[in-house]
Formats: C-alpha cells, structure tokens, sequence
C-alpha cells in the first residue's frame, strides 16, 4: 500500500509537488496552510513525545500511525486512554496529542483531550465528521472525506483505510519539505 502511494504521488519528471487538491480528495476544507501547520507541529514535538490515543479500530489506525512515526525517529507513547490522561499530567515531555475518531464525540478522548490541554500539549484529531466537540477543541484538525455511517453491517467503511491513506499522504509531505 506504501508503494502504491508513494508511485501516485511521482510525476513522469520526478517533480512531484504538492498542492491543495491532492488533500483536497483526502481532507473535507483542509487547506495547505493546515498541512503546513501540522509539519510545525511535527517539527516542534521532535525532542518530545506524541502521544496517540483512539478507541477500537481507530486504536489501531494510532498503532500504525504510532509505528510510521517511529521510523523516522519521533518517540511516540500509545496507552490506553486512561494511562495518557495521566502521562499527561506526569511527564511534561508530551509535545503533541494525536487522536482518531470517528465520530469525535467519543467522551473518554473529550476528557483527555481537555486534559491535555490544560498542560498546554497541542492536539491534532484526525476525525470522521465536521463540527464534531473534538474539532472543536482540538489545536488542528482533520476530517476525513468518507462515508460516516455506514447503512448497514454489509456495507463498506472507508474512514479507517482512508485515514491511513491520508496520514501516508501527510508524512509524505511532511518528508518532502525535510527534504527540500
């Protein structure tokens, strides 16, 4: 799937370079000056931690995004919720938040997300809906175009493999500006 990715992204002269509407198919109204934000952010949490914190399928997105991370050499923590409410207010290494949900309505990741707040730890969420309190409350954040709800148990739910997807595409980018 990395391959895939990385191969779309190439252009036949090699010049690959970004612009809105490649994020325009990921992103529902992201624009590049968030894109670049979010690169800040990376940037400024590169001594620090991250801590990734999601609920069911969207823990496993973070373990992914917690792994992808790791490869180039940020120090993620990935708990569960409980424990990164509490690393928040022990250890003032934690530079950034990272959380995915789907509905961003999800109580638990609310509350850490106050929490996390009140240390001054920035938050990016990486959601399934717009206008949700997650977005509300977090310092960036990133809605993913796909199908909220799907209809039914046999119908298909492409928020997860589309926030990794657009996760690839933000590292992608992310790996880009390092390199220019």
């Amino acid at each position: 799937m990395i391959y895939a990715i990385k191969e779309s992204f190439k252009s036949k002269n090699n010049n690959f370079s970004f612009t809105s509407n490649h994020f325009d198919n990921l992103f529902v109204n992201s624009s590049m000056s968030e894109i670049d934000y979010f690169v800040q952010l990376l940037d400024e949490c590169k001594g620090g931690r991250i801590a990734l914190v999601g609920l069911d399928y969207s823990g496993l997105i973070c373990d992914y995004i917690n792994r992808r991370l790791s490869l180039f050499g940020f120090s993620g923590y990935l708990g569960n919720p409980m424990d990164i409410a509490s690393k928040t207010k022990s250890q003032q290494d934690v530079s950034l938040l990272i959380v995915v949900s789907k509905s961003g309505e999800t109580a638990e990741i609310v509350r850490i997300v106050d929490e996390s707040r009140k240390y001054a730890i920035k938050v990016v969420s990486i959601l399934g809906t717009p206008s949700s309190t997650l977005s509300h409350k977090s310092t960036l954040s990133f809605v993913v175009k796909s199908n909220f709800t799907p209809l039914s148990s046999s119908e298909a739910d492409y928020f997860y493999g589309k926030t990794i997807l657009a996760f690839e595409s933000l590292l992608d980018y992310y790996l880009n500006r390092k390199d220019q």
